[in-house]
């Protein structure tokens, strides 16, 4: 709902139950991937 500027500026002031946040993780913090298959 933030990405979108219209939506935003009407639910400004409401927090929706469960929502939580978008996953934006830069792709600099991920782990690397590794070749092979890791049991975990």
């Amino acid at each position: 709902v933030r990405n979108d500027e219209e939506l935003n500026k009407l639910l400004s002031g409401v927090t929706i139950a469960q929502g939580g946040v978008l996953p934006n993780i830069n792709a600099m913090l991920l782990p690397k991937k590794t070749g092979g298959t890791e049991s975990q």
